[in-house]
């Protein structure tokens, strides 16, 4: 969600990040790179908002609640994907599906440890950001979210916690690509109730374009999912790989020849067609008459 003030410094970091590490595979060289387009990130932000502090406790609640968790979820993700990797067995499928098997259930456990904040964070919910996302605030012991200390410039004890949900429900659909083979199409068929497998067979940029009109029209979870969650249902949903979705966006962005919202455009033209089809007046036509 984009802000008058701060814009969407989460959105935009990722878009950054795409664009470094891309074609880049070596695992030490790839956390080099995200921690410096990190540490960037983060300056800007620091500096945008020495320049433009909140000035309410709204606005102060929405840069520690949303703001800041966005951009320090990806400092937290790229550490946590490297130690992953460095630590991924070697030659053995099966002994490294197993590996990732287990990390898939130590990022699940990770929220099942903490499910009163974790709950508050999926549903949106608001009544305790008072206490949550003001640098300060006296919190009940209860309330309090075990994590360590952090730095007040950046955010609460809270809105760490909300980096790490980010993060961490990231890692889980980067395990799942990882276990399921994602960049090969090795994945597992969708069926439907009746048995049928549902898998997306047209161009992947068609399937991109959905997912951000999903997201800009805020259709999920009242508008607090982001583009990656969105992004990662719509493969597990589909069985498809969108992976380099933010350069892929880009590239629609740059369209000249058609229109940036093509398929989208050719989706609303076909639902008319078969509103105005089946509103058509069809004349009635008598039965033969049956002979005496």
């Amino acid at each position: 969600m984009d802000n008058v003030i701060y814009g969407n410094p989460g959105r935009e970091l990722a878009e950054r990040l795409e664009s470094a590490l891309d074609g880049v595979s070596d695992t030490l060289e790839r956390l080099r790179l995200a921690l410096r387009t990190i540490r960037r990130a983060k300056t800007e932000l620091r500096e945008k908002v020495e320049k433009r502090p909140p000035a309410t406790a709204d606005e102060e609640i929405y840069l520690y609640k949303t703001v800041w968790p966005s951009v320090l979820s990806w400092h937290v993700q790229h550490m946590e994907w490297y130690a992953m990797e460095a630590n991924q067995p070697i030659g053995d499928r099966n002994r490294l599906k197993d590996y990732w098997k287990r990390e898939l259930v130590f990022t699940a456990r990770f929220m099942a440890m903490q499910p009163f904040h974790y709950q508050y964070y999926k549903l949106g919910a608001t009544e305790l950001d008072h206490l949550y996302f003001i640098p300060n605030a006296e919190i009940p012991d209860i309330l309090i979210p075990e994590v360590p200390d952090v730095d007040g410039r950046t955010g609460t004890k809270m809105g760490y916690l909300f980096a790490k949900f980010m993060a961490y429900e990231r890692l889980h659909t980067h395990i799942l690509e990882s276990m399921h083979g994602h960049e090969t199409g090795d994945v597992f068929p969708r069926m439907t109730r009746k048995g049928r497998e549902m898998k997306w067979t047209g161009d992947t940029c068609n399937l991109i374009e959905i997912a951000y009109g999903i997201y800009e029209t805020k259709q999920i979870n009242e508008g607090g999912a982001d583009i990656g969650d969105i992004i990662g249902w719509l493969e597990e949903s589909f069985g498809v790989s969108l992976h380099r979705y933010y350069r892929r966006f880009s590239e629609i962005k740059q369209r000249k020849t058609v229109s940036k919202t093509r398929f989208l455009d050719e989706m609303r033209e076909a639902v008319h067609r078969r509103i105005d089809d089946g509103n058509a007046y069809k004349p009635l036509t008598k039965s033969p008459r049956t002979m005496p």
